[in-house]
């Protein structure tokens, strides 16, 4: 707080007349940086509708890595935050799954987004053939010494991004997957 009062010329102080504590003081700006979620026609499928969400999740974290380590899931959410997750129900609420199901789905994806991101705030990333050199464990790794070996992708943002992409398309894969197995269930039923 003292950092805050003293980056905006005020008393430290003066800050409780707008926010009761550090949580809320970081909950307010977690919700400023995030900001507002991409807007979607409505001829847009549930699918290409969540990709961009979660593309554009993604973005916020590349754009500030810091706010990975602040978002526990257990906080209240700011009016951003709860417009990014409005938005992603009202998406695919169309598919006719009950309530209950509507929000698992969000989470699945969400937590995809956050743990794909999680190397962008400091976690370590996936493991290298050469790291793995380095440790002199070659051989007590073979696959995945030889696993390394045949799909390393360069160590650059387009690499991240191919995994990201891979790694959202088989999420995506999934609900897709359970949604049919619900439609089937149902009709059947």
């Amino acid at each position: 707080m003292c950092r805050v009062a003293n980056r905006l010329n005020v008393a430290t102080m003066s800050l409780y007349r707008h926010v009761p504590g550090k949580a809320e003081l970081v909950s307010l700006m977690l919700d400023v940086v995030i900001g507002r979620p991409p807007l979607f026609p409505n001829s847009i499928g549930w699918r290409a509708a969540l990709t961009v969400w979660a593309r554009a999740y993604r973005d916020v974290f590349v754009r500030h890595p810091w706010t990975l380590r602040l978002v526990p899931w257990n906080r209240t959410l700011g009016p951003n935050e709860l417009t990014w997750v409005e938005t992603a129900l009202r998406v695919i609420s169309v598919i006719g799954l009950p309530m209950e199901d509507l929000l698992d789905m969000l989470w699945f994806v969400n937590g995809y987004v956050r743990n794909a991101a999680s190397d962008l705030g400091g976690a370590p990333a996936a493991p290298s053939l050469e790291a793995l050199r380095r440790s002199g464990r070659v051989n007590n790794y073979p696959v995945l010494a030889g696993v390394l070996a045949r799909t390393a992708l360069p160590e650059t943002s387009a690499g991240e991004v191919d995994r990201f992409e891979f790694g959202l398309a088989r999420a995506l894969d999934s609900i897709e997957l359970y949604i049919r197995c619900q439609m089937e269930t149902s009709t059947k039923g």
